[in-house]
């Protein structure tokens, strides 16, 4: 796969005119299977969901192969840790899909920021890790170190480490849900030519991504 047919691709043409595609029945059939799992019964549990809606769309996250470095983007969206309350996250879930590929990715790399002016600011902790794949429909569960996230607005960003020759692109569903701020969106290099070097906001659809905290909460000191 060369540059030029990668931009002549499906995935290129919908992310430049809306970055985002149709998502598929596949996306809500194995949101509809995860969501049966509930909380684990010990002590962890659901901190932040925002798995309800229906995947609309999708946008892409990803970290590619060296030739198509130009075209590495991420999402994040934000959530909030109520006052008095000390979150421990313990477990992230994103829904997702695959495109010209079926994946899967080598990791995913789940980066929590504080947020400034509503968008993504400085980070907070940022980790590798290789999920459970959920399947291989492109939704994934990740365990990943204690997190702990004291009362405010925070972001999550999740990106697939997946060379395009290998998995294809993976895209991360837009709910039709709306909660908080719009999610975010980067291409520092440019390729995708929307303008947004770094994060930019999707104040024009008020598009918020899938995913779910869980972990355990106590009071804040």
């Amino acid at each position: 796969m060369t540059v030029e047919s990668f931009r002549s691709s499906l995935l290129f043409r919908a992310v430049l005119a809306a970055c985002t595609a149709t998502a598929s029945i596949a996306v809500l059939g194995a949101e509809r299977a995860a969501q049966d799992e509930g909380n684990t019964g010990d002590g962890v549990h659901v901190l932040w969901s925002q798995r309800h809606g229906y995947p609309w769309g999708s946008g892409v996250s990803q970290n590619f192969e060296d030739i198509f470095e130009a075209y590495d983007s991420a999402k994040a969206d934000d959530f909030k840790v109520p006052k008095a309350h000390t979150w421990v996250i313990e477990e992230v879930y994103v829904v997702g899909r695959y495109l010209h590929g079926s994946g899967p990715p080598r990791s995913e790399q789940v980066t929590f920021y504080k947020d400034t002016n509503g968008l993504p600011g400085d980070v907070v902790a940022t980790y590798e890790v290789v999920g459970d794949l959920g399947g291989g429909a492109g939704s994934f569960r990740m365990r990943i170190p204690k997190t702990a996230l004291e009362p405010g607005v925070y972001w999550l960003s999740v990106v697939a480490n997946m060379d395009y020759a290998v998995g294809g692109e993976w895209l991360w569903a837009i709910s039709t849900a709306r909660r908080l701020s719009p999610s975010a969106w980067e291409n520092p290099g440019g390729a995708y030519r929307q303008g947004c070097p770094t994060w930019c906001r999707d104040d024009i659809n008020h598009s918020n991504v899938m995913f779910e905290l869980k972990g355990r909460e106590r009071p804040a000191p």
